[in-house]
């Protein structure tokens, strides 16, 4: 069943993430989906005129796009993050720190979809670990900006046995992120706003 796939395989990327045991911070491989390859699949599947519907933007992520777009010179599909926390012990004692790749454009049966870029445990979140993470989904969403196949991994680095799948990359529907779905917990580690109970202003 899984030769026939349609995925890619895993990309493995180090992250910095806190050991339990010890307190302190340290390099752990961390498997991805990356956002561009999602794209390229539902486009491969035949979805792409599905995915680029617009009906279901608020009027910010609307003008948004058509900003992107005017830059661009183009029609772009556009995308969103959505990162969320997940209990998953039989007492809510664990969570898992998730962060997803959303289509905000669509309504319907389809509104919903969210597909897992990573996730990892909550107690792992040490003080770099969303700021490695986000390197390889800007990355990514830099290759969807300009359509165009990646030619190393997202350090400048050359390619993993692992990605023998995906040295021969193909192009792939340009695309622009519009919006970033979350609670303020996650807006608060990730982009560092200021948490809600504090009396500061972001810039």
């Amino acid at each position: 069943m899984r030769k026939k796939m349609s995925w890619m395989p895993h990309y493995w990327a180090q992250v910095r993430v806190l050991n339990v045991k010890t307190g302190k911070e340290e390099w752990q491989w961390m498997a991805f989906h990356l956002p561009h390859e999602i794209v390229q699949v539902l486009q491969h599947l035949g979805l792409l005129e599905k995915l680029l519907a617009t009906d279901g933007f608020d009027p910010i992520s609307l003008m948004h796009l058509d900003s992107c777009e005017q830059d661009a010179g183009c029609v772009l599909l556009g995308l969103g993050l959505w990162g969320d926390e997940c209990p998953c012990n039989w007492d809510r004692s664990e969570a898992l720190e998730a962060l997803s790749l959303s289509f905000p454009g669509l309504l319907g049966a389809l509104w919903s979809l969210r597909i897992p870029i990573t996730c990892f445990g909550e107690k792992q979140k040490g003080p770099n670990t969303w700021q490695d993470i986000m390197s390889v989904v800007k990355w990514s969403l830099e290759l969807l900006a300009t359509g165009q196949p990646a030619e190393a991994r997202h350090d400048g680095s050359q390619w993993l046995k692992s990605d023998h799948k995906r040295q021969a990359g193909k192009a792939v529907q340009r695309s622009c992120l519009v919006e970033v779905r979350a609670d303020w917990k996650f807006m608060a580690h990730v982009f560092h706003f200021p948490a809600h109970n504090l009396n500061a202003v972001s810039y």
